[in-house]
């Protein structure tokens, strides 16, 4: 009769007193756990024990609010400087009104994306893609007459995340046939070749008197 030797039979005692079994060469000799003479042993591998979850847990616990620190949303959406990307965006507006001032419509639309989706909206409704806002331009402003002298003014930048910016301004046309003017509001977004508007709303605000 052979013996049993495989470990697969080996009993794990999970309490004290309980039978466990010994390996001594081929043969299995099974003794006895002895339990601590007092409690003394057992306190300290308890409070060891307790002080290891506590710990961990306090760990846990930091690395929870680090990360809802950083997932949590600027209160305010210009709560970071952006100086460079303002001035990016003042560049292009200058540039725009240089072209225009220069009688060069096709320059200024230079500052818009050209894309079948920018769109245009303002008294005459809305105009969709690059060719139906300069479409809109053209009949509006048909010669340099029509054209004047264009300024913006009281400029004003909020920032949404890093390739999105909404701007607020007035613009005015100085011009023989009658001065004219209004605000506006722009949306621009970060494209490779820098920032372009995605949508235009110009109105126009009639000047004191002629309301």
């Amino acid at each position: 009769m052979e013996r049993e030797t495989s470990t697969s039979r080996l009993r794990q005692p999970s309490h004290f007193g309980k039978l466990a079994f010994a390996a001594c060469g081929d043969v299995f000799y099974p003794r006895r756990r002895i339990p601590p003479r007092n409690g003394t042993e057992g306190l300290v591998n308890r409070f060891y024990g307790l002080r290891r979850w506590v710990l961990l847990a306090a760990s846990w616990g930091a690395l929870a609010l680090l990360a809802s620190a950083r997932s949590t949303p600027n209160s305010s959406p210009q709560a970071e400087p952006r100086a460079d990307d303002e001035a990016m965006i003042r560049r292009v507006l200058a540039d725009q009104q240089a072209a225009w001032n220069q009688g060069a419509i096709d320059a200024f639309l230079r500052g818009y994306w050209h894309s079948p989706e920018l769109t245009f909206s303002g008294s005459g409704g809305i105009d969709r893609g690059w060719e139906g806002v300069r479409a809109r331009y053209l009949r509006n402003y048909p010669d340099r007459g029509a054209m004047g002298t264009l300024n913006f003014s009281g400029l004003e930048f909020r920032f949404f995340g890093p390739d999105a910016a909404l701007v607020l301004g007035e613009w005015h046309l100085a011009r023989t046939r009658g001065e004219i003017g209004g605000v506006f509001t722009l949306v621009f977004q970060r494209f490779p070749a820098g920032w372009k508007i995605i949508h235009d709303h110009t109105s126009v605000v009639p000047p004191p008197g002629k309301k």
